[in-house]
């Protein structure tokens, strides 16, 4: 049986402007966001990133999400 190809859209860097991106983004099963989906790491900034997030699950543009953390999420550290 032939099976359906798993459709991966991967991004990074959007800085808190992935509201603002020139082109809409293609259906995808997987979105992996490579970190710094903020300037500061701000509590504002995280929420307007889930914000968006949670809508491209509810529109189906993207059936799940996995977020890395980059350099710019420093308030998501753990303390040792």
């Amino acid at each position: 049986a032939l099976k359906t190809p798993l459709r991966l859209l991967a991004l990074s860097d959007t800085h808190d402007f992935h509201d603002d991106m020139p082109h809409p983004l293609p259906q995808a099963d997987i979105l992996v966001h490579a970190g710094d989906f903020t300037c500061r790491g701000a509590t504002d900034e995280i929420r307007h990133f889930m914000e968006w997030t949670d809508r491209l699950l509810e529109t189906g543009t993207v059936a799940d999400v996995v977020v890395v953390a980059g350099n710019h999420e420093c308030t998501l550290e753990l303390k040792a």
